[in-house]
């Protein structure tokens, strides 16, 4: 049976691979449409190439799984995919979605710095990328807050002090910890506590994914922000936080890269904190607090717009917690509507997705462990102890575009992604007939 999504124009693509040995004369497309008339699997023949698989003991048990058709919208298998299970990091599907539907890909998130008086107000606006070394935090470049201090540095009388230097971040609240989050992510680097100001996404060092992070990431910015200054000449007095008095007149500001640009690397890099960041702007967006509960109603109501299956159960933007809960179907449906559904403004997502082989998480996987899927296979991984996720895009030898979710019970981190891995593998290697 079909799954109704509102059909628009659409050109799937497929990567390929093309060597020359002279510069062509015109431009040679890379990326081909896939043909409609590709022959469309059978749910016997998904089935059957998909026994083996399904029965590889790195799962951890039986998988929740679904596969449909991505142009038809016909399911070619359902085990169980109509029922919740811990989806990972694949949550950050529905973030993603909902930042470009709430936001749109083109909108930015300001840093601003303020006067009153003789002191400067660093306001965060959301952007927990602004940082002070944008040559490590890859492309687009993120906001930099040292140019942003070389501005300020610019705007005032040569040899002039200021006062203190004051962070502000309170345009987000509630509790540090989303239900099912365990105290030790704020303090091992799975993630900040989520503020509106930050700087290198809380960390001690910029650019690493998984290190130490500041437990007052507002008071760091400040401090980050104190010395930019100073490097730029300006004497200042001590870091500290506050609030914006009435009056205050706007200095400087620096804008972070377009949101579609911010789900790139939230997908790609499978970014906590740029996930949750990005869920409290959609709260704050659609008029509900941001906190993780005002977050998990604003994604709900993208869901439900989506037409996303109901019974889905959402506490966080990252899919940190384990009281998270999504059917198979959700992201597969999620999926269909971001790659041919009415809504032009998700189409960043399909892009954002890496690549088997070589691009964000799957930049290691699928090279020695499930091979078939090099290059073929676009999706976003899921980890957390006792569950292992995949959910993307993927061609068969057919040339039919086909879309999977897969949440397994995997006790393992290696063996359940290689077995995640060989699941959407064996599908860009059969015809499925």
């Amino acid at each position: 049976m079909g799954r109704g999504v509102a059909i628009g124009t659409f050109a799937a693509v497929l990567l390929t691979f093309t060597a020359t040995a002279a510069a062509p004369a015109a431009p040679t497309p890379v990326l081909a449409p896939i043909p409609a008339s590709a022959p469309m699997p059978t749910a016997a023949g998904v089935a059957r190439a998909l026994a083996g698989p399904l029965a590889d003991p790195g799962l951890g048990g039986d998988p929740h799984i679904e596969v449909i058709d991505a142009l038809s919208g016909r399911v070619l298998l359902d085990r169980r995919g109509q029922v919740p299970a811990t989806p990972a990091s694949t949550q950050k599907l529905l973030t993603a979605a909902s930042a470009l539907l709430v936001l749109g890909p083109q909108a930015h998130l300001t840093t601003r710095v303020l006067a009153s008086g003789p002191n400067l107000y660093l306001v965060g606006g959301g952007d927990p990328t602004l940082t002070t070394q944008p040559l490590v935090t890859g492309y687009p470049p993120a906001a930099d807050l040292t140019a942003l201090a070389r501005t300020v540095a610019r705007s005032r009388p040569a040899g002039s002090a200021a006062g203190q230097i004051v962070g502000v971040g309170s345009a987000y609240g509630g509790p540090d910890l989303a239900p099912g989050w365990s105290s030790y992510y704020l303090v091992e680097g799975e993630a900040a506590r989520v503020r509106s100001l930050e700087v290198d996404e809380g960390r001690f060092e910029p650019g690493l994914l998984q290190v130490g992070r500041h437990d007052d990431p507002v008071l760091a910015a400040a401090q980050s922000f104190h010395d930019a200054l100073a490097a730029a000449g300006v004497s200042t007095g001590a870091a500290t936080v506050g609030a914006v008095p009435a009056g205050a007149r706007l200095v400087a500001s620096v804008q972070s890269p377009p949101v579609s640009a911010l789900v790139e690397r939230m997908l790609d890099d499978s970014d906590a904190d740029l996930a949750e960041g990005l869920g409290r702007q959609v709260a704050i967006r659609s008029g509900l607090p941001p906190t993780f509960a005002g977050v998990a109603e604003a994604l709900g109501r993208v869901a439900r717009r989506l037409g996303l299956p109901p019974g889905q159960t959402i506490s966080d933007a990252s899919g940190l917690s384990r009281t998270d809960a999504v059917a198979p179907a959700a992201l597969t449906t999620l999926l269909r509507q971001a790659a041919l559904g009415p809504y032009p403004q998700l189409r960043p997502l399909v892009a954002a997705l890496p690549i088997a082989g070589f691009t964000g998480t799957l930049a290691l996987r699928f090279t020695s462990d499930a091979p078939g899927g090099l290059g073929h296979v676009r999706a976003k991984t899921g980890w957390l102890n006792g569950t292992s996720a995949l959910a993307g895009l993927v061609t068969t030898a057919s040339g039919r575009l086909l879309i999977f979710a897969a949440l397994a019970p995997a006790p393992e981190r290696g063996p359940g992604e290689a077995a995640v891995d060989r699941i959407a593998a064996t599908l860009a290697g059969c015809g499925c007939r």
